[in-house]
């Protein structure tokens, strides 16, 4: 699956028309965090996580926080970006900038809104108890992990550097 999704990405930033290459870009975000958010749900993912030793499931629950800390960034800069979209209009000076805002605030929106698909996933697990708390604010300090790897039977295993 990884590389059917590696083979899909290549194959968009080959594109040549941005417009065409960015909108294939973000059909693949998404449904890449459509297949994250599905296997965050799934059975088998759950089992494996049931699973996971006390070491395993304080990484991945550090794991989650500081993807949670990403996810709360993404919103503070598109709320941010669209501010600094409205502002431009009213300045003659910027524009000719303006058509860029206007993309990267598309583009940081949709990374935002892929994010928070994840995010679901892992806050259901949260309020299920399987790991602590996620953070509640962009300025939290995102957690710790030591290196881990993932077997070929799919367990996260530490790996010691």
């Amino acid at each position: 699956m990884i590389e059917a999704q590696k083979a899909k990405r290549d194959a968009a930033n080959s594109i040549a028309d941005p417009k065409e290459r960015d909108a294939a870009l973000a059909k693949i975000d998404a449904d890449n965090a459509a297949i994250v958010q599905k296997a965050l749900d799934s059975d088998k993912v759950q089992a494996k996580i049931s699973a996971m030793n006390k070491h395993q499931l304080t990484q991945f629950s550090n794991a989650a926080f500081s993807y949670m800390v990403g996810v709360l960034k993404d919103k503070q800069l598109a709320d941010e970006s669209s501010s600094l979209v409205s502002g431009a209009t009213a300045n003659p000076t910027l524009l000719p900038r303006l058509s860029s805002l206007k993309d990267v605030v598309s583009s940081v929106s949709s990374q935002a809104s892929n994010s928070a698909r994840i995010a679901d996933g892992l806050v259901k697990l949260a309020q299920s108890g399987k790991f602590s708390k996620l953070p509640t604010s962009a300025s939290d300090t995102p957690k710790e992990m030591a290196t881990m790897t993932v077997r070929a039977d799919g367990i996260l295993s530490h790996r010691a550097d």
